[in-house]
């Protein structure tokens, strides 16, 4: 079973926050190998477990906010829900609006931030607008990792980097979700019972 579909590897093993800009590859799930058809590169790949995944990309960012966040956040006022409300519009417009319409979008709700701020004599509205507004940042990119399925890759038995598939392009392909990385066994199973098959004829 082989994908043909362009793909991001990280910059770093391990690290999910920074990724090489996307090459067109060739993915064997049969002999696990990956194939950067214009580097002409090959490498093993092996899948990751989606949990480690997600702790490892989103356990650093829980301390941060950790220590970031304090009980008045959680108050609830006119100031908090001023913030969180104007944070979810931004957040909402940066990850749906595109090009011109995103920058003008951001820089209204930013000048409107200003003037609820001078209106309610909060001068640190904007400063929690930006601050919940990486929590909401953070909340949209989990919903989107979770429709993600994480690969090691490998050179040698090292590994070398990451990469990240869709689980819907892996179901249209027909990999089933419990047996991607079980594929090479299973086929090795399948040409071991043919060749015993064979012998017994």
């Amino acid at each position: 079973m082989t994908i043909k579909t362009p793909i991001k590897t990280s910059k770093f093993p391990y690290f999910f926050w920074g990724f090489n800009k996307a090459y067109p590859c060739e993915l064997d799930f049969i002999r696990q190998s990956y194939i950067n058809t214009e580097a002409n590169t090959k490498y093993a790949f092996k899948e990751m477990n989606f949990y480690v995944f997600l702790g490892l990309k989103y356990i650093p960012v829980l301390f941060a906010f950790y220590f970031s966040f304090s009980r008045y956040d959680f108050a609830f006022n006119k100031h908090t829900l001023s913030a969180y409300i104007l944070a979810l519009f931004l957040a909402l417009m940066i990850n749906t609006l595109e090009n011109l319409a995103r920058k003008i979008g951001v820089a209204l709700l930013i000048a409107f931030s200003l003037l609820l701020s001078y209106l309610i004599s909060d001068v640190f509205l904007i400063a929690y607008v930006f601050k919940y507004f990486l929590l909401f940042s953070v909340l949209i990119l989990l919903y989107l990792d979770s429709k993600l399925m994480p690969f090691y890759l490998m050179d040698k038995g090292r590994i070398v980097s990451n990469f990240l598939i869709p689980k819907e392009l892996l179901k249209q392909s027909g990999i089933p979700k419990d047996s991607k990385t079980n594929l090479k066994e299973n086929q090795e199973q399948k040409e071991s019972i043919a060749y015993k098959v064979e012998v017994e004829k």
